[in-house]
């Protein structure tokens, strides 16, 4: 499905799934004459029917924009809102190579920049993704169902924090704290799991996903 520009990402979606232009026009509420213009790259649509056709075609906005390389990231809407794609992992398992599909989001959240900055002030608001908690090895901080954002610009652990770490076929919501020898400790803030120490040599081995911004009621969104 990979293309080089937004129209033929477009149309190969709709030769694929055998979407008509009047469907579509229908769903996103707009034209067929503008539908069939942004198949044909005489025109493009402005964000909010970016977003509205994304939430049709149950693809990350991004992805419609910018192709593979952004599939996931958030899109600004305007001065004061972004929208932020909510992926279909539960929990913090991650099936290896599930960062490079475009067809594992499940909604997007249209999110006030102000209450993500207000929370996180160095959040990459163009970075961020949504996932949602399963188990308690991360209580009490984070509790089963939480909703997780993640700051995908945050791939090195140049900082203790919370990290979302894939290792292997598992993805893992995790504290990191680094050590002294270069080693980084795995801690769960439940008590009842024990750390689980990576050695400096095996560091590259692991993959950090993000960094774990801000977790929270998907109702306080």
């Amino acid at each position: 499905m990979a293309s080089n520009s937004f129209a033929e990402r477009l149309a190969n979606i709709f030769r694929e799934r055998d979407i008509t232009q009047q469907e579509a026009a229908q769903k996103v509420g707009v034209s067929r004459q503008a539908i069939a213009r942004w198949l044909n790259g005489s025109s493009e649509p402005e964000r909010d029917k970016i977003v509205a056709l994304s939430e049709f075609l149950r693809l990350p906005p991004a992805y419609l924009m910018f192709g593979e390389s952004g599939a996931f990231d958030s899109v600004e809407l305007n001065d004061d809102m972004i929208s932020i794609p909510v992926l279909d992992v539960q929990g913090g398992c991650w099936p290896a190579g599930r960062e490079n599909s475009v067809v594992s989001m499940v909604m997007l959240l249209r999110v006030a920049k102000e209450w993500v900055l207000s929370r996180c002030p160095s959040a990459n608001l163009y970075k961020l993704h949504i996932i949602n908690a399963f188990g308690d090895s991360m209580e009490p901080t984070i509790k089963e169902g939480d909703f997780i954002i993640v700051d995908t610009s945050k791939r090195s652990v140049s900082a203790d924090g919370i990290y979302a770490i894939q290792a292997g076929q598992d993805t893992f919501i995790k504290r990191i704290q680094r050590q002294i020898d270069g080693s980084i400790l795995l801690l769960s803030d439940n008590p009842h799991y024990q750390p689980f120490q990576v050695p400096a040599e095996e560091r590259d081995n692991m993959h950090i996903v993000g960094r774990c911004i801000i977790n929270c009621k998907a109702e306080d969104l």
